[in-house]
């Protein structure tokens, strides 16, 4: 399965190469200050290579923040306050982030504007870490 894994992140993620992973102390500081259970997907991803930015599947574009950049990323935009159960992890180098929205049974991926950012003007855009990055490597370029 952990194989499996590893080949469909390479095949969507052509620019990856790991140094270093996340530790396991930064994964679950990550998870104690943002007050949430983190997705098992993001968590082996992170494993491998903390942080990622460039091209998805040749079309689109991600920057997965480091840990630590998640962790000041996701406190100094009070989300544990304003959207618990929101975790931003990503942003598209723009206007939009990523997070997940792990209010429900099930984990999904939302987009939401890094200016204006509330539940109302989240939009899914995957249903797991890995659709997510799918999706993404099928955005018209």
């Amino acid at each position: 399965m952990e194989q499996e894994f590893i080949k469909r992140v390479r095949v969507l993620l052509p620019e990856w190469w790991a140094p270093q992973g996340a530790l396991e102390d930064q994964l679950s500081r990550l998870e104690s200050e943002a007050g949430v259970r983190l997705p098992k997907e993001y968590v082996e991803f992170m494993r491998m290579v903390d942080g990622y930015a460039g091209q998805v599947g040749g079309k689109g574009y991600v920057d997965i923040m480091t840990i630590d950049e998640a962790i000041r990323t996701n406190s100094a935009h009070k989300i544990r306050e304003t959207m618990h159960g929101l975790l931003l992890f990503a942003s598209d180098g723009g206007g939009e982030a990523f997070a997940f929205d792990l209010r429900g049974d099930e984990v999904t991926v939302v987009q939401v504007p890094w200016v204006g950012m509330d539940w109302e003007c989240a939009n899914k855009v995957g249903t797991s870490f890995m659709d997510f990055l799918e999706q993404l490597a099928q955005q018209k370029g």
